[in-house]
C-alpha cells in the first residue's frame, strides 16, 4: 500500500454542502497546484489540506480531459471539439483547437477523464469503467492504434499525467496504476487501502491526491518512506568480548516490507558503555545499514543496548 502522509482535518464540500460524488471530471491542474473538480457545472479548487473554493462555471455538454504537464482541456460535446484552456480561468480558448472529439468506431468520443499525450500525440480513451483503454493517434482524424487493458479490477478509474511518458490510473476502489507508454508496460501497481470518491496524480510533489468517501482530502506519497526499522544485531552473532569489534546492522523497510534505500540512520548506544564508529549510516539498496560497535576497554560491565532511528 501507499503511504498515507495526511489526511485533512475537515471534509471538502461542495457550494451546497455536500460530498462530492456526482462530478464530471477531476484533474490534478499544475497552474492552480491543487485539483480541479467539475460539480455539474461548477468548477472548484481543491487544495491538499483539503480547502476547497469555487472558482467558476461551465457551459453544459462540458467536460474536461487531462493532458501532459499537469494541463487540462475543454471537450465540447455539442459542436464536437476540444480546446485548450486558458491557465487561471480553466475556460475554453476557442481559438485554440486540439482536436476534434470523434474517434474511429465509438460515438462518444473523447470523454471526461480522458487522457491525451501531447507529447507522444496520442489519446488514451476509457473503455467501460477504465481498466481498459482504446489509444488514438492525435490527430484529424484521431485513428485507433491499439486496445489495452492493464488491470483485471472494475470499479471506475481516473486518468492522469504521471511525468513524461507515464500515465496515471487510480479507481474508486483504491488501485493506482503508473502506466509507461513509451515501453507499454505497468511499472507500479498499488493500493491506497481505502476507497475513495476521486482522485488525481500531483505531478509537482509525486503524490496522490484524494478524496474518501467521507469528503476529507488524504494525501498519499507514490514514494515508500519507510516505517520500520530493525533491532539492530551483532554479525555475526555471539557473545561480545573487551578490546573486540563486532559489525552491526539494521534494516529500514515499508509497508511493502520491501528494504528503502539511501535514507540515513542515527546510532547512540543507551548506557555509554563502549562506543560506536560512526554517529550516521546511509541504508544500502536492499535498506540495510552497518556501523561497527566496540567494548567497553575501561573495566565498565553490563548490559549496553543501540539504538537506531530514521532521519527522514
Amino acid at each position: 500500500m501507499l503511504e498515507l502522509l495526511y489526511t485533512a482535518p475537515n471534509k471538502s464540500l461542495d457550494k451546497d454542502g455536500n460530498i462530492f460524488g456526482t462530478y464530471l471530471s477531476i484533474l490534478f491542474k499544475r497552474d492552480w497546484d491543487c485539483l480541479m473538480i467539475q460539480n455539474g457545472y461548477d468548477l472548484y479548487k481543491v487544495f491538499r489540506d483539503g480547502t476547497i473554493i469555487l472558482v467558476g462555471s461551465v457551459f453544459s455538454n462540458t467536460a474536461f480531459a487531462a493532458l501532459t504537464e499537469g494541463k487540462a482541456a475543454c471537450i465540447q460535446f455539442l459542436n464536437g471539439m476540444v480546446y485548450n484552456v486558458c491557465e487561471f480561468t480553466c475556460q475554453p480558448i476557442y481559438t485554440s483547437p486540439l482536436c476534434i472529439t470523434t474517434l474511429p468506431g465509438n460515438s462518444m468520443g473523447i470523454w471526461s477523464n480522458d487522457y491525451i499525450d501531447t507529447d507522444q500525440k496520442l489519446i488514451f480513451h476509457k473503455e467501460g469503467n477504465g481498466h481498459s483503454f482504446n489509444v488514438y493517434q492525435l490527430g484529424d482524424d484521431n485513428p485507433w492504434i491499439k486496445t489495452i487493458t492493464p488491470v483485471s479490477e472494475g470499479n471506475i478509474f481516473f486518468y492522469s499525467y504521471a511525468g513524461k511518458g507515464r500515465l496515471c490510473m487510480i479507481s474508486t476502489a483504491g488501485t493506482v496504476l503508473i502506466y509507461d507508454i513509451v515501453s507499454w508496460q505497468v511499472v507500479q501497481h498499488s493500493q491506497l487501502g481505502i476507497n475513495i470518491n476521486c482522485a488525481s496524480y500531483d505531478c509537482t510533489y509525486n503524490l496522490i491526491l484524494a478524496l474518501d468517501t467521507n469528503g476529507y482530502m488524504r494525501v498519499f506519497s507514490m514514494n515508500d518512506l519507510g516505517n520500520t526499522l530493525s533491532v539492530p544485531y551483532l554479525i555475526p552473532g555471539g557473545n561480545v568480548y573487551r578490546y573486540s569489534g563486532y559489525k552491526v546492522a539494521t534494516r529500514l523497510t515499508g509497508v511493502t516490507n520491501a528494504g528503502i534505500p539511501n535514507k540515513i540512520i542515527r546510532w547512540s548506544l543507551t548506557n555509554h558503555k563502549g562506543w560506536l564508529e560512526k554517529s550516521y549510516s546511509l541504508t544500502d539498496k536492499n535498506g540495510y545499514a552497518y556501523n561497527f560497535y566496540f567494548a567497553p576497554t575501561d573495566g565498565a560491565i553490563g548490559a549496553e543496548s543501540i539504538s537506531v532511528s530514521c532521519e527522514q
